[in-house]
């Protein structure tokens, strides 16, 4: 018997415990996430993935090592896409709250740099 963040009761039969592969959020300290961050074509690159980068690390709740990562991932139709990769706790709401103050950071930061 599990109880999931959101407060419900799942049962897990033995059969699928030892016979599936179970991914355990909070098995280690810490856990990565990732979000998109898109930016118009006619901008400064390296600029804006320092930007992305500062305000990323300011943030409560990211940690320091491994360092956060700003990585190029698409060319979108109307964007080009950063992966903002960072770690922070593992537990869920732990890494929703972070994640939240991450976005607000980033978007903060990048309308402050034009």
């Amino acid at each position: 018997v599990v109880r999931t963040f959101d407060g419900r009761r799942v049962l897990v039969p033995n059969s699928t415990v030892h016979g599936e592969v179970l991914t355990v959020q909070t098995g280690y300290s810490h856990i990565r996430t990732t979000v998109v961050v898109g930016v118009d074509y006619a901008t400064d690159l390296a600029a804006a993935r320092a930007v992305v980068l500062d305000a990323v690390a300011a943030v409560p709740g990211v940690v320091e090592e491994p360092a956060p990562q700003c990585l190029l991932s698409e060319l979108a139709p109307s964007t080009i896409n950063f992966d903002v990769r960072f770690w922070s706790g593992a537990r869920q709401l732990e890494t929703l709250e972070t994640r939240d103050r991450v976005i607000e950071s980033i978007t903060s930061a990048l309308s402050d740099a034009g």
